[in-house]
């Protein structure tokens, strides 16, 4: 296990798709930001990797000059 000490706003790169940021320190706990394309699957630690069950991606929604359904 590799392991670093960083600050917040510090970054830490894996392989060339991955970026996970600090975004800030409250005591014993951390907020980390990351960056990976949709072909990576991420999930916490505590979760049980269970491949019954369907990876769930956040799409962004489709910018405003696309017709909509809605009207």
């Amino acid at each position: 296990m590799l392991v670093l000490s960083r600050k917040p706003g510090e970054k830490l790169v894996i392989g060339k798709d991955v970026t996970l940021t600090v975004l800030a320190v409250h005591g014993g706990r951390i907020s980390l930001g990351i960056e990976a394309p949709p072909s990576v699957r991420i999930v916490r630690g505590e979760l049980p990797d269970r491949a019954d069950e369907p990876t769930i991606l956040w799409l962004p929604p489709p910018p405003d000059d696309e017709p909509s359904d809605r009207e």
